[in-house]
């Protein structure tokens, strides 16, 4: 097995470098997601897309939700 010592700078920060840009595609993905409950590894987010939208481009159209059908309650 190889030792950190075998391994060049050059090789270390390359593989830094496509770790996070690994990274760094996920989050952009997620970003911009229009889902309202995101599991990724392990860790659960609740969101309001239409925020996000807001924050990031506030002249556009709200993010579409699926339509749901409400059961009538009963009194």
């Amino acid at each position: 097995m190889p030792t950190m010592e075998e391994y060049s700078i050059n090789e270390l920060g390359g593989l830094i470098t496509v770790c996070a840009g690994a990274l760094a595609t996920v989050l952009f993905a997620l970003q911009k997601s229009s889902c309202t409950e995101i599991s990724c590894c392990g860790c659960h987010c609740k969101r309001d897309p239409k925020l996000i939208k807001k924050n990031i481009n506030p002249e556009g159209p709200d993010t579409p939700r699926p339509e749901t059908k409400k059961t009538p309650t009963k009194p």
